[in-house]
């Protein structure tokens, strides 16, 4: 019963954590440090079952991975959690080795693959050589905690040339995803309209086949008039004729109206109706008149 309460105590305490753990950015090469640790080292232990709490959230992936005194790798488990369901926990197993067979105080660290960070876990282990931690049923998992936020994380020491906090040798991308998502790549080319190469159809729809013969914006298939319109609004029409003068073929009537039937006997350009003098004057300024008689010398009859 009392293993229990401490068990529960334990998870309050864990939720009660608020400081931030310090982290850093990137993918940790505990792969490559931990391989020749179980030949490094005379003694060895064990945590079979350890829970890790980050902000109050059980993980279920990731890696854990334990350091001696020295800072040097200890012990790493690297497949994530496995689920226990007696426990109904998500629990990590990793084999810590040291060379002293009691006494060296571990830590912990955790990657969290989803934020790409390590994080430095709360709790620390003293190594006692054979050691079973968190066996079920006598005693509760190991747990172990963090409060993480990740823009107090310092950046991994390594090449990272794009400046995006991943290291250049695990980065998909060394650079930036143009517009189409390549990588460095050109983006949608000058005369294309997308990613896929396409062009602007004669109708300004992308990847399109709508044709505009005559230019004037309106797809062939809905224009009204391919073409262009008269001056009398006839598409593709020859306009006004030559003799005429309106779209209705009208002429001009001899005193310069167009349709009217007006009569200019004289050519003077004044219509017949309104002229006060169809013909022409004479000397004298008599309409049509005979001017001065040829026994006279002028327009009075005189005579010399």
């Amino acid at each position: 019963m009392n293993k229990i309460i401490k068990y529960i105590l334990s998870i309050f305490l864990l939720i009660g954590f608020s400081f931030a753990n310090e982290c850093v950015v990137g993918e940790p090469e505990w792969d490559s440090e931990y391989e020749s640790v179980p030949f490094d080292n005379e003694f060895s232990a064990t945590i079979v079952m350890a829970q890790i709490f980050i902000n109050g959230v059980e993980q279920t992936g990731g890696q854990l991975a334990a350091f001696g005194e020295d800072g040097v790798i200890s012990g790493w488990d690297d497949d994530g959690a496995t689920f226990f369901a007696p426990g109904q926990t998500w629990v990590y197993e990793v084999s810590v080795w040291s060379n002293s067979a009691s006494g060296e105080v571990m830590t912990f660290k955790f990657y969290d693959a989803e934020n790409n960070a390590v994080i430095d876990l709360n709790e620390t282990y003293t190594f006692f050589s054979n050691d079973i931690v968190g066996q079920f049923p006598n005693n509760p998992p190991f747990q172990l905690t963090a409060s993480f936020d990740l823009s107090n994380c310092e950046t991994l020491e390594c090449d990272d040339t794009d400046n995006d906090a991943i290291c250049d040798d695990v980065d998909d991308c060394v650079g930036e995803y143009d517009e189409c998502g390549v990588c460095n790549g050109d983006g949608i080319a000058d005369d294309a309209c997308d990613c896929d190469g396409n062009i602007l159809d004669d109708c300004g729809i992308c990847g399109g086949d709508g044709v505009d013969a005559d230019n004037d914006g309106i797809c062939d298939d809905v224009d009204d008039c391919v073409g262009e319109y008269d001056e009398c609004g006839v598409c593709n029409g020859d306009g006004i004729a030559d003799d005429a003068c309106d779209c209705q073929g009208n002429v001009l009537d001899e005193c310069g109206i167009c349709g009217g039937d007006g009569v200019d006997a004289d050519n003077d350009g004044i219509c017949d109706d309104v002229d006060d003098c169809v013909g022409e004057y004479d000397e004298c300024g008599v309409c049509n008149g005979d001017g001065i008689a040829d026994d006279a010398c002028d327009c009075q009859g005189n005579v010399l």
